[in-house]
C-alpha cells in the first residue's frame, strides 16, 4: 500500500521557486555544437550556442562550511571528476557535461551533472576551472 509521499508535490513547487529566487550569480552556458554531415563523407562541427542561466557559485567541492553543503557522496564525485567549483541551478535546467560555464570572466567546464532527484530543490551542477572567458 502506497503512502503519501514525504513531502507534497505543492510544498515541493514552493520550495523550488523559493530556492530559485535565491540564485544570484548570472552566467552563461555554452553548449558545444552538434556535428552534421558536410556532404563528402564527414562531418564539420556546428558553432556553440551559448544562453544565460541564474545559480549559486561556490567555490571549491563543499569541504567546508558554507551554504547548501554537498551531501557527502556529491562531495567524493566532485572531487573524483576533479571539481573545483559547483552551481545549483534550477532543477528544470537543461545542463550537460558536454557544457561550459562562463561566469565572473572564468570559463569552467561541467564535469558532473547529475539529474535532481524527486525531493531536490535545486540541482547540482560540478565545474572545473578551464581559465579565463575568451
Amino acid at each position: 500500500m502506497a503512502g503519501k509521499p514525504l513531502i507534497s508535490a505543492k510544498t515541493m513547487r514552493s520550495l523550488r521557486a523559493l530556492d530559485e529566487r535565491a540564485m544570484p550569480d548570472a552566467g552563461t552556458l555554452e553548449r558545444p555544437g552538434a556535428k552534421v554531415p558536410n556532404g563528402r563523407g564527414s562531418t564539420v562541427q556546428q558553432p556553440a550556442t551559448t544562453r544565460a542561466i541564474s545559480g549559486r557559485f561556490a567555490e571549491g567541492t563543499g569541504d567546508g562550511v558554507g551554504q547548501q553543503e554537498p551531501l557527502e557522496d556529491e562531495q567524493s564525485e566532485l572531487r573524483r571528476r576533479g571539481a573545483t567549483a559547483r552551481y545549483s541551478v534550477a532543477t528544470t535546467e537543461d545542463v550537460r557535461e558536454t557544457d561550459a560555464l562562463l561566469i565572473f570572466g572564468l570559463r569552467y567546464q561541467v564535469v558532473y551533472a547529475p539529474p535532481p532527484s524527486a525531493y531536490s530543490s535545486s540541482r547540482l551542477v560540478g565545474l572545473k576551472l578551464d581559465g579565463p572567458a575568451a
